[in-house]
């Protein structure tokens, strides 16, 4: 595989992380929206560009990483963006079930950071860019830990984190089915 990039995203990456996300979370914007733009239209309002870098391979945006920490969100759970888009009663499920920990506090201290989305095109995958991700996030970044959630019905995607020298905190046996 040739050169993969890793940069801080700008304004002009928006609708594009928008649009991976929703298609990553495509269970739940095919419940709550009519069509995957629509639902990437009211991530868009939400995004804290700050927090999110780009992974392209020849100029085609391939994957996102959103990185937090205790006070700073990805994205934001706004009400009032879900409702203009989804509707009074799909706006507040989306506001309280799709979402329901990215506006919390998260209890970690100040050198570590949470990654709140890792997002790579289905055709990338399997191509150790997951690998070049983390080796940039670890130089670029001032933090000595990292956090991240995996489901357990990921076996193959806890063993590639592993193999990125994440170690397992603690499983959780329960699986996100909300909707």
């Amino acid at each position: 595989m040739d050169t993969i990039n890793v940069r801080k995203a700008c304004y002009s990456d928006k609708m594009i992380i928008s649009i991976l996300l929703a298609d990553a979370l495509k269970k739940y914007s095919t419940a709550i929206s009519e069509t995957i733009y629509t639902f990437a239209k009211a991530l868009e309002k939400n995004i804290n560009l700050d927090l999110y870098n780009i992974v392209e391979y020849k100029n085609e945006i391939i994957g996102v990483i959103a990185i937090s920490n205790n006070n700073v969100f990805s994205i934001k759970t706004d009400l009032h963006t879900y409702i203009k888009y989804f509707g009074l009663v799909k706006g507040i499920i989306a506001k309280v079930m799709l979402f329901p920990n990215l506006d919390r506090k998260k209890k970690i201290n100040k050198t570590t950071a949470y990654i709140d989305f890792l997002i790579i095109k289905e055709d990338y995958r399997k191509k150790h860019v997951v690998k070049i991700i983390m080796d940039y996030i670890a130089f670029t970044y001032n933090y000595s830990d990292y956090l991240l959630d995996v489901s357990n019905v990921h076996k193959d995607i806890i063993e590639l984190y592993k193999s990125c020298g994440f170690n397992l905190l603690k499983k959780q046996n329960k699986i996100d089915e909300k909707l």
